[in-house]
């Protein structure tokens, strides 16, 4: 039951600790100051943990038919078989199974996606959403339908996905995998970034794994990020990738678009104009997907929507903003039993009485509702602003660590279906110590009692790098001696203190 109460006061002792021996200051007096000035705890000011932020993670909204019915109206059959497949062969994190409900937000891209009219698409939600479903299945389901038609396989780049990080284009090979390995040859992919090797060492169907492979057939569907893009428009050898695929680009889908700021966007908008020309087609024959996990309320999407109206050149009617919503079930009056019962009370209840008596529980439903806002829209809290809140709540001084154990008790009950009553996700920030920074004056009238008692032979201390002390002396760095490690002296010729 004590996860976070135990969880950050060790992380914040271990960061401590290793930020003592990076520094390796042997002097006592400093030693001792230092040890003290990082032993703040949380919510000091010294502290240099940050805030903690809470994250609610609710379930997301689940819409009302499973993948078996949206076969044919939405989604190719032989994709959903794709999906459904249960065998060794497939790795089972990426299986969905025909039987299961997609999201709300899955549906309403997929439908958006499916239009004959080509529809842009800006996909912000949470992370776990399935934001990665939104667009690949529409995508594949598309492609798997165009071969069976033309009894034939795909050749010719229909959907580019640009990725800003190689680690996430990498990620995508598992997923992509798994759904396209039913089809072989038929429906393949390609993750083209520098890593990718100029002649096979190994052969799958499904996915070409050279550069030469690449250019001879390129694949329906590329996995790539700008600048191997950028590549791709100048060099002389891959222009076989252009011209096969001319007239077919169908797709462009910009992952963590909210990555792409100020230059990177304008750059972004350029590279995919000269893209669209590259391949032979037109904005309005392109529908454009970006995925972003910031969410930020309607100004938020409402920026989103512009971003990708501006980098492809679309109107805004054109774009549309897709947002998963979190699902927030309703408590029952529990046990009213517990209706004023104190956390002393509770932390010593049964895990299957625990969900019924915090439902009841004035406080419990208290610190549960300042993650909840108006029309079931959650919203993250810090830990000394929940503090803060719960003290007043209170009307009775309480520290940080009896919130932290109000939290692990709220995040540890769970009901008979298994929902948590308040399920969280922790952020935690910590500051970097660069070094440490002295001033010269061994009289300064700033210096810390501590440093005054054990006959610190210098002035206040400074965790930042900065040229004068507040009582108007030179400031230098401080740092072991060579030759004692131990010794402090001044060295004004080098600038530092050792």
């Amino acid at each position: 039951m004590n996860y976070y109460s135990k969880l950050l006061p060790d992380l914040l002792s271990h960061s401590n600790g290793a930020i003592g021996r990076h520094l390796n200051i042997k002097n006592r007096p400093l030693n001792d100051y230092l040890k003290q000035l990082l032993s703040s705890s949380l919510g000091d000011k010294n502290c240099l943990m940050g805030d903690v932020v809470f994250e609610p993670t609710f379930g997301w909204q689940t819409a009302i038919p499973t993948l078996d019915d949206l076969i044919d109206d939405l989604l190719d059959p032989e994709l959903i078989k794709a999906m459904d497949m249960s065998n060794g062969e497939i790795n089972q994190d990426y299986r969905f199974p025909k039987s299961s409900r997609p999201y709300v937000h899955q549906q309403e891209a997929w439908r958006l996606l499916s239009q004959k009219i080509a529809q842009s698409v800006v996909v912000t939600s949470g992370t776990g959403s399935g934001k990665t479903e939104c667009f690949l299945i529409p995508i594949l389901s598309d492609l798997i339908s165009q071969q069976r038609q033309l009894n034939q396989p795909l050749e010719g780049v229909q959907a580019l996905l640009i990725y800003p990080l190689n680690a996430l284009i990498a990620s995508q090979r598992e997923r992509l995998d798994a759904w396209t390995r039913r089809f072989g040859s038929d429906v393949r992919f390609c993750l083209y970034n520098r890593t990718l090797p100029y002649w096979g060492i190994t052969e799958k169907s499904n996915q070409v794994l050279d550069r030469n492979s690449l250019w001879e057939s390129p694949p329906p569907i590329l996995v790539t990020n700008a600048t191997m893009l950028e590549y791709m428009l100048l060099r002389k050898t891959d222009e076989s990738i252009l011209s096969m695929s001319k007239g077919k680009l169908k797709y462009i889908v910009l992952d963590e678009a909210h990555s792409y700021l100020g230059a990177k966007a304008a750059e972004l908008t350029l590279l995919l104009r000269r893209v669209m020309l590259a391949f032979g087609v037109t904005s309005e024959q392109v529908r454009f997907i970006a995925t972003s996990a910031t969410l930020g309320g309607t100004e938020s999407e409402k920026q989103l929507q512009q971003f990708l109206a501006a980098v492809s050149g679309l109107p805004l009617n054109r774009v549309h903003v897709v947002k998963g919503s979190r699902y927030i079930p309703k408590l029952d009056r529990g046990n009213l039993q517990y209706r004023q019962a104190t956390y002393q009370e509770l932390q010593t209840l049964d895990k299957d009485k625990l969900y019924k008596a915090l439902s009841a529980n004035q406080i419990a439903i208290f610190l549960r509702n300042q993650f909840i806002k108006e029309n079931n829209i959650t919203q993250p809290k810090t830990l000394l602003s929940l503090h803060q809140v719960l003290s007043s709540h209170l009307h009775e001084p309480i520290t940080i660590f009896d919130t932290l154990q109000w939290i692990d008790l709220l995040s540890y009950a769970k009901s008979k279906e298994g929902q948590a009553f308040l399920p969280l996700r922790m952020h935690v920030f910590h500051s970097i110590l660069n070094g440490v920074w002295a001033c010269i004056n061994p009289n300064c009238v700033l210096k810390h009692n501590t440093l005054s008692a054990q006959k610190w032979p210098f002035g206040s201390i400074y965790l930042c790098q900065r040229n004068f002390c507040d009582c108007g002396e030179p400031v230098f760095e401080v740092r072991p001696c060579f030759h004692c490690n131990g010794q402090v002296k001044q060295e004004t010729i080098s600038g530092s203190l050792s």
